[in-house]
């Protein structure tokens, strides 16, 4: 359900449907409203007229390099004219792009920036072939294409690959330093490039990388009249951090200028600090922080793959000063090897990390 002339609500947005068109009529109003010049990019996938979403943000010094911030808003099930969800599939990656649109809004840039919402991927990328036709043949400068689709799930693994190609492992490679640097999701880099809007960028000889969720291949939900909401809700913080990721390296790309501004929209209450000590650490360590309410939730501990290693608390946390000891020992019992982890707290609206490094 959302607001748009009224309550409306949709249940596919496969590319031949009126539930798809009111989508796109609905986000194009939305980033119109955040101060970009929107326009619809038209083309044809088979005999059905379909619309790319696109919204420019001119740069101030280099007004024809173009960074490119996209992702597909289509969807596609076994039944799609009548129920194709797609909250993962990529109602994930086009909320991502739209969040980053709206931070991105009230900063200048050195370069030109464009959020981008492909229709027509799953019929065969057509959305984003034919943005890329028509930028190549318009001769304008794209120096970079930052997509995501697939961003809101894991399973065993809490990380993202970064999917690109060799030539473009300068780009791939400030993705995986933002990650590191600001959020608590592990990385890995992948070379085998696939199946998503990033194609026809590298195909033309434009750097590009895929952000995606690592574990998306085992997605119960993938394709199905079952991607919904309720699917990715418990693990749908792994798509805001790779949102941290992605508009970072939008900023470093596309050459922020303004000051950081404070972002609004953020919990109600203070943010948790967590601490370990001592850190590096043998055999054991001690986790702590400090509550300003009661809280329920879990601590673990995961590799730099994103992997769970061990769950080191689950239920109510108290107000005050809580600490948690981990020995280095995995979900069986088992040693684990020196190296580093990352452990997190998540307790409602709070979302916090501490990485560690076992020296044995």
């Amino acid at each position: 359900y959302f607001f748009y002339g009224g309550l409306k609500s949709v249940s596919t947005r496969y590319y031949t449907t009126e539930d798809k068109d009111l989508v796109a009529d609905y986000l194009a109003d939305k980033l119109a409203g955040y101060g970009y010049t929107v326009t619809f990019d038209a083309f044809n996938s088979g005999s059905t007229a379909c619309r790319n979403i696109v919204a420019t943000k001119t740069g101030t010094t280099y007004p024809d390099e173009y960074v490119v911030v996209g992702g597909h808003y289509d969807s596609i099930s076994p039944n799609p004219t009548s129920q194709a969800p797609g909250a993962e599939d990529n109602g994930s990656g086009t909320a991502s792009v739209m969040e980053i649109a709206r931070i991105a809004a009230g900063r200048d840039f050195e370069r030109t920036v464009q959020f981008v919402l492909f229709d027509s991927e799953e019929q065969g990328l057509y959305g984003s072939q034919h943005f890329v036709s028509e930028a190549v043949t318009a001769g304008r400068n794209i120096i970079a294409a930052i997509t995501m689709d697939m961003v809101s799930y894991y399973d065993s693994h809490y990380a993202v690959r970064i999917e690109g190609e060799t030539p473009w492992e300068w780009l791939m490679a400030i993705m995986e330093s933002n990650t590191d640097l600001h959020t608590d999701i592990g990385n890995q880099k992948d070379y085998n490039s696939w199946g998503s809007d990033h194609v026809p960028f590298q195909q033309a000889g434009i750097p590009a990388f895929l952000a995606i969720d690592y574990d998306y291949g085992s997605y119960p939900g993938y394709h199905q009249t079952t991607d919904t909401w309720s699917q990715i809700a418990a693990s749908a913080h792994i798509g805001t951090q790779i949102t941290i990721a992605s508009a970072a390296t939008l900023a470093e790309v596309a050459g922020l200028q303004s000051d950081l501004s404070p972002v609004d929209d953020l919990p109600a209450h203070g943010p948790l600090e967590m601490v370990a000590f001592p850190n590096p650490f043998n055999p054991q360590v001690t986790i702590a922080f400090a509550a300003d309410r009661d809280l329920t939730g879990e601590v673990v501990v995961f590799d730099l793959t994103g992997r769970r290693v061990a769950v080191l608390a689950r239920g109510t946390f108290s107000k005050g000063l809580n600490q948690i000891k981990w020995d280095g020992r995995d979900l069986n019992g088992r040693a684990v090897s020196s190296g580093k982890y990352v452990c997190r707290l998540q307790a409602g609206d709070h979302l916090s990390s501490v990485k560690l490094n076992l020296v044995r």
